[in-house]
């Protein structure tokens, strides 16, 4: 089976896609993409909990996707993760 490898856009370490989580730019909200099912621009976060809090406090997905994010979605990624 191949290993398919990310980049976690917190840490930048290469890891098995299988191993993070994927998060979702669509239609102006930000989906946590479990299944890898959704479509849109997507990302890859660690499973450790340094790189989950550095992606709140630090507000990194407004450089990965390029915009604005609202406070109100990073509060909700951080209780769905």
């Amino acid at each position: 089976m191949k290993v398919v490898n990310r980049i976690c856009c917190v840490c930048r370490n290469k890891q098995d896609k299988s191993q993070m989580t994927r998060l979702v730019y669509l239609n102006n909200t930000i989906l946590i993409d479990n299944n890898k099912q959704y479509g849109g621009k997507g990302c890859y976060v660690c499973n450790s909990p340094d790189c989950r809090s550095k992606l709140i406090q630090k507000k990194l997905l407004n450089k990965v996707y390029r915009c604005n994010i609202d406070q109100q979605l990073y509060d909700k990624i951080s209780k769905e993760m």
